[in-house]
């Protein structure tokens, strides 16, 4: 069963069970409205009929997945029959600028009710019009990083994602790392496929593809050429290091032996070591993070984890675009729809072409019903049922909802940027139904126009026209880590050889209770401290009242 299948028979048993299932469910919170389709609301309409309550929070202007049958008309004809109706005007996410930009350009192109802010910092809305608009981009993320932004906290939504290897490819020419949301996985980091070679190789230490794996990681740090040489040895050289943990395997959990590894058999030092090897170190440890919760939940010898890494890397059911989105040290790319929901203090719209293969949807939308068109194809019985329907629209209603969601994620700075090129003659503008077209007319911006002609334009919709100047490539500052000093380093977590003598006399104390750990010395406001299925908690370097503490392999109860 798909979820379109779990929704249907929903409905069906709503229709002849629906009164005796009302009754369980005296109460319906509805979040995300917007994003409700057809059938949905045909579930909630048998929930209402039978007696139940409705409570729905949504912003219609944020509906914009028609593709999949949401649309705000049949999301009215369900919200028009709740009486109590609050609107909610106060901005608490963008800066007292870039509200008055957005009161004075949605009203142009929809239903918007004014806005209110309430943040202190003022922001604001810039507009640059030029041939070169990834430079220009480039030049808008480098002055924000100069001006002391963190480039976690910027990011560059485009209509869609065509363009994105060439903007990524450029930005790095200038000195800067993004992370393209839309195609990534931490999983899939080289730190990630270390990690998963170690885990195949604990499974099945004859794995030749783990073997090369491991030996050129930085772990090893072996070349092609001395691979070749001792092709014969591979498993004895990667045993050499590794092989007395598979032992272990039989007493310790998995994720408790990969800590050891990368921490004891030096991978975190030569991380460490690399140019950015800061950041290696946090993904290293978000990708032990995701293992260990895995493990927790789920339980599993080495092959099952192994086999969990490889899918959870393909599909993405670990979870890697929250960690990338956590991710302060690269500037996010993704589609305007990608970020629907989320807010940034830096928002760069830099491509509002829909491509080439546009698809356009054509709507009844007081019904929900959707039908495509994909390069004038549309055809029976979609083209008969269009031509019958009462109100028959183009997606031109959607597109602006587009630009409204782009928009309202910045909370600082809204930087838009499109290219000469783009511009269309105001005659051709008035009729397009792209987003380009939109936003001329709703600026009064067209092709050909002088300089002060958009200006004026311009500053009555209080957004500022800009332009850049080409400056030098940001510099990434140099990491150095000596040897002696990387046990200082708290994101690395390296411990003494005490720490093995405390490992050991936990394992045992907890054995002793009948106990076992759940959670290996994880940071809690700052201290270490390892917990247990039954809630013990053990503390390391720093006592805390009324629990464990343990050094040099003695543990005492702390008053």
């Amino acid at each position: 069963m798909d979820f379109d299948d779990l929704l249907l028979y929903t409905l069906r048993i709503m229709n002849s069970k629906g009164s005796e299932i009302a009754k369980k469910f005296k109460y319906v919170l509805v979040d995300e409205f917007q994003d409700t389709d057809e059938l949905q609301i045909a579930i909630f309409e048998r929930f209402w009929n039978e007696g139940s309550s409705f409570f729905v929070v949504g912003d219609l202007n944020q509906s914009i997945y028609s593709f999949r049958g949401a649309h705000p008309g049949a999301q009215r004809r369900f919200s028009d029959r709740i009486a109590n109706k609050v609107t909610l005007q106060t901005n608490r996410r963008s800066g007292k600028n870039l509200i008055e930009f957005f009161n004075r350009f949605f009203p142009a192109i929809m239903e918007y009710v004014p806005m209110e802010g309430s943040s202190e910092f003022a922001g604001g809305a810039f507009l640059y019009i030029d041939e070169d608009k990834i430079h220009d981009v480039a030049e808008i993320v480098k002055r924000k990083i100069r001006e002391g932004e963190s480039p976690g906290d910027i990011a560059i939504l485009s209509r869609i994602s065509s363009d994105f290897f060439n903007l990524k490819r450029s930005l790095k020419s200038e000195g800067l790392d993004c992370v393209l949301i839309s195609g990534e996985s931490i999983l899939k980091s080289q730190e990630g496929l270390d990690v998963l070679s170690i885990v195949r190789y604990l499974a099945d230490p004859g794995d030749k593809v783990a073997q090369v794996g491991l030996l050129l990681s930085p772990m090893f740090d072996k070349n092609i050429s001395e691979l070749l040489k001792g092709k014969e040895k591979l498993g004895e050289m990667v045993d050499s290091k590794l092989g007395k943990y598979r032992e272990e395997l039989k007493a310790e959990r998995i994720d408790f032996i990969l800590n050891k590894i990368v921490l004891w058999e030096g991978y975190v030092s030569a991380l460490l070591g690399m140019k950015d090897g800061a950041e290696r170190v946090s993904r290293l440890g978000r990708i032990l993070e995701l293992v260990s919760s895995h493990v927790s939940g789920y339980g599993g010898d080495a092959q099952s984890v192994a086999v969990w890494l490889q899918n959870a890397g393909d599909s993405k059911e670990s979870g890697p675009i929250d960690d990338l989105l956590q991710d302060k040290t690269r500037v996010k790319v993704m589609t305007i729809h990608q970020a629907k929901g989320l807010e940034f203090n830096t928002v760069i719209v830099y491509d509002l072409r829909p491509g080439i293969d546009r698809e356009k949807y054509y709507s009844d939308e007081y019904a929900g019903l959707v039908a495509k068109k994909d390069r004038d194809f549309m055809t029976s019985p979609s083209r008969k049922i269009m031509g019958k329907s009462e109100k028959h629209t183009f997606s031109l209603n959607e597109e602006t909802r587009i630009l409204y969601v782009a928009f309202t994620r910045a909370r600082k700075e809204l930087h838009l940027v499109i290219s000469e090129k783009e511009l269309k003659e105001e005659k051709i503008a008035r009729k397009g139904d792209d987003l380009i077209s939109i936003l001329q007319r709703t600026l009064g911006i067209w092709k050909g126009g002088d300089a002060k002609e958009r200006k004026e334009a311009a500053d009555k919709m209080s957004i500022t026209l800009s332009s850049v100047t080409k400056t030098e490539p940001i510099v990434p500052r140099e990491i150095t880590r000596k040897t002696e000093n990387i046990r200082s380093q708290e994101k690395a977590r390296l411990y003494t050889q005490h720490d093995d003598i405390n490992e050991r006399a936990i394992a045992q104390f907890l054995r002793e209770k009948g106990d076992r750990i759940s959670q290996f010395r994880v940071f809690q406001e700052g201290k270490r401290v390892t917990v247990s299925e039954k809630g013990i908690r053990i503390y390391e370097d720093v006592p805390v009242s009324n629990n464990y503490f343990v050094r040099n392999g003695k543990i005492e109860f702390t008053l």
